[in-house]
């Protein structure tokens, strides 16, 4: 349920039998061959995965990953997207990400853990606000995309760009 693996052919591969208990949101190859997934749910194959979960290039769940918990909003993961260096970015509309406060974005190291040397981002609106898509470009900045119409009091209309400790980059600003 939730998940499942396609062969280059298209055909199910019937080897990858990971289960979560709810929706996926997002997936992202990773260079290694595996895969981390990004959604509703809280655990794979009854093990606590906090809404992402990493998989080995033969399917298993990768046991070295454990996700911090996220809280507010939906209780999901939309967006994910994962730095050369390995760590992962994750968006959505959680205001916080492991007990420290992140609005709508957050990074983690590559083994699960808050990077609070990430910033992030301060004020998005409106309230409903959500980040549900992220990009990384070569030079570590992101631009991310969802449903807001400010950052940090910068008109944005759903798409930013944020410089690589996660701040917002004042000189990409969206036509208003």
């Amino acid at each position: 349920p939730h998940m499942a693996r396609l062969r280059a052919d298209g055909s199910l591969d019937l080897t990858f039998t990971n289960i979560a208990n709810a929706g996926v949101n997002a997936l992202v190859n990773l260079n290694n061959g595996g895969c981390l997934a990004a959604g509703y749910f809280s655990s794979v194959n009854g093990i606590t995965m906090n809404n992402l979960a990493r998989f080995s290039s033969n399917g298993n769940l990768d046991m070295s990953f454990n996700p911090a918990a996220i809280s507010g909003g939906s209780g999901s993961v939309q967006a994910v997207a994962v730095q050369s260096n390995g760590f992962v970015v994750i968006g959505s509309d959680f205001t916080s990400v492991g007990g420290y406060s992140y609005q709508c974005v957050a990074r983690l190291n590559a083994a699960g853990g808050v990077d609070t040397s990430f910033v992030g981002p301060g004020l998005i609106g409106p309230s409903s606000s959500a980040i549900t898509a992220i990009v990384i470009e070569t030079n570590g900045q992101m631009i991310v995309g969802g449903r807001f119409t400010s950052i940090d009091g910068y008109s944005e209309l759903g798409v930013a760009r944020l410089n690589s400790d996660g701040s917002l980059d004042t000189t990409f600003l969206t036509a208003v």
